[in-house]
C-alpha cells in the first residue's frame, strides 16, 4: 500500500504554549482530534476515532516546538515505513502570531480528502482555542 505525504501549515492567534497544550496532552487531542486519547504505562499513545484504536509512539517532543507520533501496525510493509503524524509550531515574533505545521504521512492517498479532512480539524482547534 502506498502512502502519501500531507503538509499544510495554519496561522493561529495563541500562544506556542497554548497550541502545545493542544497537540501533546490527550485531554488536549480529545477536544478537537479524536473521540479519546490514552496512554499505557509503556507510552503508547490510544487515538481512538469511531471506537477504533490507533496506537503510536511519541517519538519526537520538543516542548513548545515539535511533535511526532509514530502509529504501530501489524503488517510488516507498515513497519518497515511507518506512517506519522508531526506537529511543529513557530512563532513569527515580529507579528506575534504562531503557526502551526502538520505533516502526516499515511495510507490515505487522497490528497483532496486529507486536504479537507486537515481544514476541518484544525477549523475544529481554533474554535476550542477561541472558546478558552
Amino acid at each position: 500500500m502506498g502512502k502519501y505525504k500531507f503538509t499544510g501549515e495554519f496561522e493561529f492567534q495563541a500562544s506556542p504554549k497554548i497550541l502545545f497544550e493542544y497537540i501533546g496532552t490527550p485531554v488536549g487531542l480529545a477536544q478537537w482530534f479524536c473521540d479519546k486519547v490514552t496512554i499505557s504505562p509503556q507510552n503508547i499513545w490510544n487515538m481512538i476515532w469511531d471506537e477504533t484504536d490507533h496506537k503510536a509512539v511519541l517519538t519526537h517532543n520538543k516542548p513548545f516546538r515539535l511533535l511526532r507520533y509514530q502509529f504501530q501496525s501489524a503488517e510488516n510493509e507498515d513497519a518497515l515505513d511507518p506512517s506519522f503524524l508531526q506537529f511543529e509550531i513557530e512563532k513569527n515574533e515580529l507579528t506575534r502570531l504562531a503557526f502551526l505545521k502538520v505533516t502526516d504521512y499515511s495510507g490515505m492517498t487522497n490528497q483532496q480528502e486529507l486536504e479537507e479532512l486537515w481544514e476541518n480539524l484544525i477549523g475544529n482547534l481554533k474554535t476550542v482555542i477561541r472558546e478558552k
